[in-house]
């Protein structure tokens, strides 16, 4: 009996398991703003720019977002379920949004991340969704319906509507916004110069070619960790309110040049609420 002993070439991997691995080439997040209108029920009117990151992105027309999005919180619609279900049965390009953390100031990074989560809680316990238009004549399709993960206020999901409406169900909700018409918005949370709109560098799992879609998470991925955990949502939620000017009651966030941020903060969990010092002033 004659037996083969391994060889260094037999060791080298053959040249199609080489091209698998470059079939997954790295997917570039993008930064930018979410404007969002309808955060409060009270004040459907207003609205808060969120800065943002989409990670895990499905396709190649990331390069055709702009910077910014205009975005409503469809407070009368509770279409979590529906949309969902939808998602579902159709598959559309997916991507995950989180809080930017690029924002050089801490106490205006740790503002955002408020924002972002109190826009997870608003989505989840009122069963709903925010509807993005593309606002660019690059995408010709809705647009995006995003809504938040089931189990962490740190992460929401978005559904790419690159070539088709949005489904039926959602009504003449599309298009919100003419495109290039710009709407009042909130003053921005931080100085311009600190924050560059658009491009960034992918992160450091891009390497492994990262997932393209929350349904199909890398290992390494960030999300992947929380998107995974079962049960409930675990993270506390932070309600926050916000006043513009020095109590008038016909200011806007139109109108004024500073935001003032009310003096203390409630926040709410598994344990009850709690109130602690707000973060303070911001011009």
């Amino acid at each position: 009996m004659v037996y083969r002993l391994p060889t260094n070439h037999s060791l080298v991997p053959s040249p199609v398991d080489q091209s698998q691995v470059l079939l997954s080439p790295p997917v570039t997040p993008w930064r930018g703003s979410l404007i969002v209108s309808g955060t409060r029920p009270s004040d459907r009117a207003g609205s808060q720019d969120v800065r943002v990151a989409a990670l895990e992105i499905d396709g190649d027309r990331v390069r055709d977002w702009p910077p910014q999005f205009f975005a409503r919180v469809l407070h009368e619609k509770r279409v979590l379920h529906e949309v969902i279900t939808h998602i579902d049965q159709h598959h559309p390009p997916m991507c995950t949004f989180v809080a930017d953390r690029h924002i050089r100031d801490s106490r205006l990074n740790s503002a955002n991340e408020i924002m972002f989560r109190n826009l997870s809680r608003v989505l989840y316990e009122n069963e709903t969704v925010v509807i993005v238009p593309w606002g660019t004549p690059a995408l010709r399709g809705a647009g995006m319906i995003i809504y938040p993960a089931q189990n962490s206020s740190s992460l929401l999901v978005g559904a790419l509507f690159f070539d088709r409406p949005f489904p039926a169900f959602l009504g003449s909700s599309s298009p919100l916004i003419p495109f290039g018409l710009a709407i009042p918005a909130a003053p921005p949370m931080h100085p311009q110069p600190h924050y560059a709109q658009g491009m960034v560098p992918a992160s450091s799992y891009d390497a492994h070619g990262q997932s393209v879609s929350p349904r199909r998470s890398h290992p390494d991925s960030p999300a992947e960790a929380i998107l995974s955990h079962g049960g409930p949502r675990q993270d506390q939620y932070q309600h926050y309110m916000m006043t513009y000017g020095q109590g008038n009651a016909d200011s806007s966030p139109a109108s004024v040049s500073s935001v003032h941020w009310t003096s203390e903060m409630n926040f709410t969990g598994g344990n009850g609420s709690s109130t602690q010092p707000n973060l303070g002033q911001y011009s």
